[in-house]
């Protein structure tokens, strides 16, 4: 699509039309052109640029606008994935981590998008790192992760908070002598000096990073996002949890029907009527509809929202019993493994992330559905392959329609094709 310079002659696809341009511009040397558009920092420019010079050895990326080279960056860091969430597993005392890893590089969004050149795969890297290093206890290296994770998309600093609170909260459990599921006597153990200074200690690294982020705010006018900051206002969109619980609940449904007992008691009874309330009222009060989301037809969000969620008026209320059944299900699971702090704080960082955004969008979903489900309790065989075969059922649906199904728009030159 040729749009804006000559640069978008080539093919590229929906966000790619920004980053790709600008990762050329660098590579020319052009290191004062910045795309206003562009929201996001330059961290995915900066890798491509450093692996350049080994795929040129191995005979490719001649030419600094070779699209496919260009996106053999997210293809790379996609494939490197599983390794890293094995870390983790392992990490996390798990002797065989089974099919997992390769089930959470599988999932549909963040598979899809390690074929394009977007941001979203090698900011899944950098917190995954960060959380693996953060579980072995080397919080320098995870701290140094989480600053890199930074230069992807700004608001993992929501997540590099999550792993700092883990890191404090794993020295407490270990201090008390307790399993990870177990919340440690928080009020007990800080009267204690002695913790005062291992948790200080533990937590030290991360801290610059936090005051460097706020200089940040400060020299971008106060906002989060770089460039076009009409459209990424900060919002309220309360509605953006039950849509997250649904994203998992689509994704995730192997695990509750595997994982979840089918007895509730009367405590969930009671639960679920408070948790109902506040869905109906984050959606009636909370729900909010993005321009993109009505205008742009390649996305399964516009399908979605039309046909499901906005079907008729009633419809977004009758999904709240929905949202609230996949929300208990998870935290149930959850807490099967992880203690109540832990489940809490990621309840937090998920919200956080998501209920600023107007834009509902899959790609916002993927790092808070990863965090959980790799701290999921150890799963079968059975489970976890019927998982990975509908998530390559899914990809294989999408990539079907993606290139096997082009389409035209009346309005834009240019052929389009159905993505996330």
């Amino acid at each position: 699509m040729c749009i804006r310079d000559r640069y978008e002659c080539l093919t590229y696809r929906q966000d790619e039309i920004f980053h790709t341009p600008q990762f050329i511009r660098y590579c020319q040397g052009q290191w004062n052109v910045w795309d206003p558009m562009l929201t996001t920092p330059p961290g995915p420019y900066l890798v491509t640029l450093a692996l350049r010079p080994f795929m040129q050895v191995l005979g490719f990326f001649r030419a600094c606008d070779d699209v496919m080279a260009i996106r053999s960056t997210n293809v790379l860091a996609l494939l490197s994935l599983p390794l890293l969430c094995m870390g983790v597993l392992r990490a996390r005392g798990c002797s065989d981590p089974g099919f997992v890893p390769y089930i959470c590089a599988s999932l549909p969004p963040l598979w899809f998008f390690g074929f394009l050149y977007y941001t979203d795969v090698l900011s899944v890297i950098a917190i995954i790192a960060s959380v693996g290093a953060m579980e072995r206890k080397h919080h320098v290296q995870a701290s140094l992760w989480g600053s890199a994770a930074l230069f992807f998309r700004q608001t993992n600093i929501v997540w590099v908070l999550f792993i700092m609170g883990v890191a404090a909260l794993r020295e407490c459990q270990r201090v008390a002598g307790v399993s990870p599921r177990i919340t440690p006597p928080i009020t007990t153990l800080l009267v204690q000096r002695s913790v005062w200074m291992r948790i200080i200690r533990t937590v030290s690294p991360y801290v610059p990073i936090f005051p460097a982020f706020m200089l940040f705010i400060q020299w971008n006018d106060g906002a989060i996002v770089l460039g076009d900051k009409s459209h990424h206002q900060v919002a309220l969109h309360l509605a953006q949890v039950g849509y997250f619980f649904g994203f998992a609940l689509t994704f995730g449904w192997p695990l509750i029907f595997f994982l979840v007992p089918m007895r509730w008691g009367k405590v969930h009874a009671m639960v679920s009527v408070v948790l109902l309330t506040m869905g109906v009222l984050a959606v009636r009060y909370g729900t909010i509809v993005h321009p993109f989301l009505l205008a742009d037809n390649r996305h399964y969000t516009f399908y979605v929202w039309r046909r499901i969620i906005n079907a008729r008026l009633w419809t977004r209320y009758a999904l709240v019993p929905v949202y609230v059944f996949s929300a208990m299900s998870f935290v149930r699971i959850l807490s099967k493994r992880q203690s109540g702090l832990w489940i809490l704080g990621w309840l937090l960082a998920t919200c956080l992330t998501l209920v600023p955004s107007p834009l509902i969008e899959p790609r916002y979903l993927i790092l808070p559905y990863l965090m959980m489900r790799l701290y999921m309790p150890t799963t079968t065989r059975k489970q976890e392959i019927i998982e990975w075969v509908f998530y390559m059922m899914v990809n294989a649906l999408t990539m079907t329609l993606f290139i096997g199904y082009p389409f035209t728009w009346a309005h834009e030159p240019g052929t389009q094709r159905f993505m996330w």
